[in-house]
């Protein structure tokens, strides 16, 4: 009964999360309710924007989890399960592709190495034991020979689905997951994660960074080209970023991406031209860039989608148009499109003037728009698709049985959110008895049956760190 009990009162806390947003409130502008902010997360605010300012990881590490701690306590974002595991069924081996805590990286599949047979649990099992060992660098973690050995037939294309289609293909012009999955195979950025989660040279052999850490120099490789044949230089990565924070392209990370650099920020509000940007060509294979101030994570920074190439003579010459077709999406990672049927299905081959296309293990990328649960498993289970993370609910217990399901670490908190405009909720005592009051575990187990784990902060299980 205490179960059931707990489960209405979640039921209700959402439902009154709603009912802030009831058709008399549908207009929302931040300094209506400025007062009531200040007096219930103004330390938050305070400490990310310390956070933002700091020079050093620790240092925002430190302020950051104060912040987190400061949330909590307000009791307005109450957290309960989390994505530490995303639940599949998969012929993917373990992390054979990029993996990191953030971007899109990890959606990466040139390196991918997949069986044509569903992986065992057992042997899923001991591909992630290797694979801990090659990330604490006692042994090389060589995906494909593992595979092979226990018997497997390696697949040489990879099938997945899309559930809505993309909006645009334009990877500096998106915010949105379903089109950066796509959109990242068909270009790269100056560095890269890789499987073991550590960053390596991409674009670039290598970088400089200034005494006082606000000058980066990166030097482009010779041999990096564009899928049409065309050198990559220094001069598209200028163009790349200036069109970036140029408020003409709207970019939904302008201000987010844009602010580390020299006047990023003011160019993407207007007060500033765009020339006046902090990055140059020093030569055709050498750019400069200078921050605002150090940044000891501006390399991470740098493997986000918003810094990868574009081509300045394709958009001019095709607008917004340059990604709708094979002719015009130019870019200079390792696949290209070969076809594009609208909310049917998208196919990517090999780009053949790619500098490392003979190491690419995947031959071909075919997505399919499927959005039926059922359709996907029987698709899975005929060898249509070879990843899945949507299917029937009533089939998990059976998938477990066979051995077919298992979860790979992933961030991701799922929380309720308290309308602290609305009495009782205006109380901060209201909102910590709800807190008290929501299980996470059993959300976890009786709720998601184990499909996700307890949430009991916001930073959720599926981070990774070599240190």
């Amino acid at each position: 009964m205490t179960k059931k009990f707990l489960s209405l009162l979640l039921a209700l806390s959402m439902l009154l999360t709603v009912v802030g947003a009831s058709a008399e409130d549908v207009v929302y502008e931040r300094g209506d309710d400025d007062e009531i902010y200040e007096e219930v997360l103004g330390d938050f605010e305070a400490l990310m924007n310390e956070a933002e300012a700091a020079t050093s990881i620790d240092e925002r590490f430190i302020l950051e989890a104060k912040a987190e701690a400061y949330l909590l306590d307000s009791a307005v974002m109450i957290p309960n399960t989390t994505q530490g595991g995303a639940y599949q069924i998969s012929r993917i081996g373990y992390r054979t592709i990029p993996y990191v805590n953030w971007g899109n990286d990890d959606d990466r599949w040139g390196t991918m190495v997949a069986a044509t047979e569903f992986i065992k649990k057992e042997d899923r099992e001991a591909m992630k034991a290797a694979w801990e060992k090659g990330v604490a660098g006692e042994e090389v973690y060589d995906p494909a020979k593992f595979l092979t050995d226990l018997g497997y037939t390696l697949a040489t294309d990879y099938k997945t689905t899309f559930s809505t289609a993309p909006v645009t293909l334009d990877w500096l012009n998106t915010s949105s997951q379903s089109d950066t999955e796509i959109t990242v195979q068909t270009v790269d950025g100056l560095v890269q994660y890789n499987n073991l989660g550590q960053m390596e040279p991409k674009l670039a052999t290598s970088w400089d960074i200034s005494e006082d850490g606000v000058t980066y120099t990166f030097h482009i490789r010779e041999d990096a080209k564009w899928s049409d044949g065309q050198d990559l230089t220094a001069d598209d990565f200028v163009y790349t970023m200036k069109r970036l924070v140029d408020p003409e392209t709207a970019a939904p990370y302008a201000g987010d991406m844009g602010k580390y650099i020299l006047n990023g920020l003011e160019i993407s509000t207007g007060e500033k031209a765009v020339d006046e940007l902090g990055v140059k060509a020093i030569d055709s294979k050498t750019i400069e860039i200078t921050l605002v101030q150090p940044c000891a994570w501006f390399l991470e920074i740098m493997a986000f989608p918003t810094y990868y190439p574009v081509r300045q003579d394709i958009i001019e010459a095709n607008g917004d148009a340059w990604t709708t077709s094979p002719e015009t999406l130019i870019g200079n990672g390792p696949y290209v499109l070969e076809s594009y049927t609208m909310d049917e299905e998208i196919v990517m081959v090999p780009n053949e003037n790619y500098y490392d296309v003979d190491k690419l293990v995947c031959k071909r990328i075919c997505w399919k728009l499927i959005t039926d649960p059922n359709a996907k498993l029987a698709a899975m289970r005929a060898g249509e698709l070879d990843w899945c993370d949507d299917y029937p609910t009533e089939e998990l217990a059976t998938l477990q049985d066979e051995g077919l399901f298992h979860t790979a670490p992933q961030l991701g908190t799922y929380y309720v959110n308290i309308n602290n405009t609305k009495e009782p909720f205006t109380d901060a005592r209201v909102r910590k008895a709800f807190q008290l009051a929501i299980d996470p575990y059993y959300l976890a187990e009786q709720v998601t049956q184990n499909t996700y784990l307890p949430a009991t902060d916001f930073v959720g299980g599926g981070f990774f760190t070599n240190d």
